[in-house]
């Protein structure tokens, strides 16, 4: 017990100092009360291949800009000051000429990214179809309490290790995607009000082969209907996932599940797609709430519920990030284990 509030007290003392602003490298304001008005002008200002954290506060206001974090801008840390009041928003869809990869507002490709405390919107609406609020492909990266709002494709974690803790993500069609490492922690995952016609899908991880060792994990987190769908889910169907690529993998462990999401819980690709439902891997462990019944679930052959901790331990902070090596560090604070 004293070990681990020693670990606590470590873990809060580095957290007060990571989201201090008063150690921060640069800072960003909309008045132009600080080095720069733009968030791009002062990560274009940042070193490169920095090894240590560089931190950039970015004071609250609302930030009209798509924001990219070069290859070369190593260890930057976005300071915000309240996911509320600190907000980076984009417009950018498909509807409009974009690809689903350039329409994101911000786009993370340096190793050692974090943020916290900010907002990360695209404001397309549900008739822009793919519009992604964020796009990380680096390694090491952290979101922590930040919001991301979109209605399809909102976050596209597209390669390596990330993580997320305390994160608000809300989306309607395959609103967590990619083909990372990625585990979302004591997250609210809000489903919202697709157009008419649509199924509201939360996942759609893209494994393709089975030699690779990534997938996206729900763990505690809360999975629930925003206002709007409450008011319509039974209009809607509503799943944890369905399989982008043959070696999909997602679970969802300990987590609270609201009552609108489907029986079933797992949609497939398309009404075609029967090859993929053996390959893939989806697992619920140990889930509460009015959406956890798992006896009317789907009997697909890459399907499992698992009540024994040995069975998803390779799916912990630990096992599956490599996450005890780098996170602490950071302060941020995390369960390794179940």
């Amino acid at each position: 017990m004293a070990y681990a509030n020693k670990i606590l007290l470590i873990c809060l003392f580095s957290l007060l100092k990571i989201c201090s602003s008063q150690s921060s490298n640069l800072t960003v304001a909309t008045d132009g009360s600080g080095d720069y008005r733009t968030i791009n002008e002062a990560v274009e200002a940042s070193p490169s291949l920095s090894k240590l954290p560089y931190f950039i506060h970015i004071r609250k206001g609302t930030y009209k800009e798509n924001v990219l974090i070069p290859q070369n801008k190593m260890n930057l840390v976005f300071r915000g000051e309240g996911m509320l009041v600190t907000k980076i928003i984009g417009h950018r869809n498909s509807a409009s000429g974009f690809g689903t990869q350039d329409s994101a507002t911000l786009i993370v490709l340096g190793d050692g990214f974090m943020a916290h405390d900010i907002s990360i919107i695209n404001t397309a609406g549900p008739n822009g179809h793919q519009a992604v609020a964020l796009r990380t492909e680096a390694d090491r990266c952290i979101f922590y309490r930040c919001r991301f709002e979109g209605y399809q494709d909102t976050l596209y974690v597209k390669r390596y290790r990330q993580f997320y803790r305390e994160c608000d993500i809300f989306g309607t069609v395959d609103f967590i995607f990619g083909q990372s490492t990625t585990i979302l922690q004591n997250c609210n995952i809000y489903d919202r009000k697709p157009n008419r016609g649509q199924s509201i899908t939360i996942t759609a991880d893209g494994r393709y082969g089975s030699e690779k060792k990534t997938g996206i994990v729900l763990h505690n987190c809360s999975i629930l209907a925003t206002k709007e769908l409450d008011r319509a889910k039974k209009n809607f169907s509503s799943y944890f996932g369905r399989p982008w690529r043959s070696y999909s993998t997602t679970v969802v462990m300990q987590s609270l599940i609201g009552d609108f999401i489907s029986r079933e819980g797992w949609s497939p690709w398309s009404k075609d797609d029967n090859k993929t439902l053996s390959t893939l891997t989806y697992i619920e462990y140990k889930n509460r709430g009015p959406g956890a019944k798992t006896k009317e679930r789907v009997k697909w052959e890459g399907f499992k519920v698992y009540n024994n901790s040995k069975d998803v331990l390779k799916y912990t902070v630990r096992n599956f990030l490599k996450g005890t090596e780098w996170v602490p560090s950071t302060g941020v604070p995390f369960t390794a284990d179940l």
